[in-house]
């Protein structure tokens, strides 16, 4: 990589084929020819209105929409945690190979005492419209306190616009149980990590036939059910398998998530684990598959490259592990059963992310947390990085395999991978699939109205 300073901002450099991607710290980025790289390297004026229009060369004309592109990209530095994930027992009836939490059937589960303390210090974040996910183990062993705790909220959230989401594997599941998060308007989201014999080599035997059973239910009953599949060794094989397994449930988004180095997992690594090349090639091929089956007409997204594709050609990012730094301690708090409150829920293993308890106050956690507001690029390896600007950072997975809060580059598997699939997006943005690419671009973000600096 090379760096070229120009009189405002640095902008950073790489050679991708045989052409120039060019990228700012804000996000604005152009791949260029040969001919236009040396045109913009020796300042000539040809390429000048182009790199103006799209941000990299800063001028009295548009210095305004860039601040607001700031603005608008970093503005979740200063904004209080809206996600807050409810660890509402830690018991499970499954034991998962990757599971983050380790805790089987003998956990603990929250009691209502502690519940109401939960729920009043959320009430006591300053975020107007906050989401409740509710986590486990698997949280319907504890359902009672579920229902207990949402009555207890709604009772209590004047002006606020609460959403409850409900992270289950469905094994404990009944009509009675469905009609009533309904009411309450509770989203589910499920594991579904393939076809059957996947399905039920990582979550045990009669998992998949339980689990599609309710996805079917439920979008019977006109509710929205939303699934992410874990890529482990076992799936790399199932590229094209998974993504049909989504099709034939009626889901269009497969969002492919590869196992983290954390909780069970770290035990079972040798038998599950995967490499950063392995798991791109497979992300590749789903993702081509995808794209194959949206020109024959069936439908579907891979959720990472609409991820990617929002950092490149927006301001707009729902990922929070798609941001530097990410949400973890920001946007995002987790509570275990007995009222420890974590940086994120992946960070509940280790102790070490503990930064406070449900008699903190919201001030004292913030002050806890102010430092995650800048731990991400805190290496000049990512002040150069072309890259930097679209990338995400993990740091429990960070911790997990090398006990640093502070990823330890290039060897991060993050780091790694990132790099590849937005190079990838980035090629397949510059070919004949940009088409279906901003078609998926344009359907997630409809309800928003706009694409930024960028396309």
């Amino acid at each position: 990589m090379m760096k070229i300073n120009i009189p405002q901002f640095d902008i950073n450099v790489k050679k991708i084929d045989n052409k120039y991607l060019l990228t700012t710290f804000y996000g604005c980025w152009a791949l260029l020819s040969e001919e236009e790289y040396e045109d913009f390297r020796l300042n000539r004026s040809d390429i000048f209105k182009s790199l103006e229009k799209r941000g990299l060369i800063v001028t009295k004309k548009n210095i305004g929409n860039i601040r607001e592109k700031i603005r608008s990209r970093y503005g979740y530095l200063c904004r209080p945690p809206d996600l807050h994930v409810v660890g509402i027992t830690e018991r499970c009836n499954y034991k998962c190979p990757y599971c983050h939490s380790d805790s089987g059937e003998d956990g603990r589960d929250m009691d209502k005492k502690t519940a109401i303390d939960v729920a009043d210090f959320i009430l006591s974040v300053p975020s107007i419209n906050p989401t409740i996910e509710f986590q486990g183990g698997e949280p319907l062993l504890n359902y009672s306190v579920i229902r207990f705790f949402i009555r207890y909220m709604e009772e209590r959230r004047g002006e606020k616009i609460i959403s409850y989401r409900l992270v289950s594997n469905l094994s404990r599941m009944n009509e009675k149980i469905f009609r009533e998060l309904s009411d309450y308007g509770v989203k589910l989201c499920t594991s579904l990590d393939g076809p059957k014999e996947l399905h039920d080599r990582h979550r045990g035997p009669g998992s998949y036939d339980n689990v599609v059973r309710w996805i079917d239910f439920v979008k019977q009953n006109y509710n929205k059910i939303s699934a992410i599949p874990t890529i482990t060794s076992y799936s790399l094989p199932y590229a094209k398998e998974i993504v049909e397994e989504y099709l034939k449930r009626g889901i269009s988004l497969v969002r492919m998530r590869p196992v983290i180095y954390s909780g069970r997992a770290i035990s079972n690594w040798k038998e599950i684990g995967i490499s950063v090349d392995d798991y791109f090639g497979f992300w590749k091929e789903s993702l081509d598959y995808c794209i194959k089956l949206c020109k024959s007409g069936r439908w579907i997204m891979e959720g990472t490259a609409l991820t990617i594709l929002k950092r490149l050609l927006t301001d707009y990012s729902d990922n929070m592990c798609f941001r530097s730094p990410c949400g973890a301690g920001i946007n995002q708090l987790a509570y275990d059963p007995e009222g420890k409150i974590y940086i994120c829920d992946s960070a509940r293993p280790y102790e070490e992310f503990v930064i406070g308890n449900i008699n903190s106050s919201y001030n004292q956690i913030m002050r806890r947390t102010s430092h995650l507001r800048g731990i991400a690029n805190i290496t000049t390896l990512c002040d150069s990085c072309v890259w930097s600007p679209f990338c995400g950072t993990c740091m429990i997975s960070s911790y997990g395999s090398d006990k640093s809060v502070v990823s330890i580059k290039p060897r991060d598997f993050y780091c790694n991978l990132n790099q590849k699939q937005i190079e990838h997006i980035i090629k397949r943005l510059d070919s004949p699939d940009r088409a279906i690419l901003l078609k998926w671009l344009t359907r997630s973000l409809s309800y928003r109205g706009y694409i930024g600096i960028g396309i």
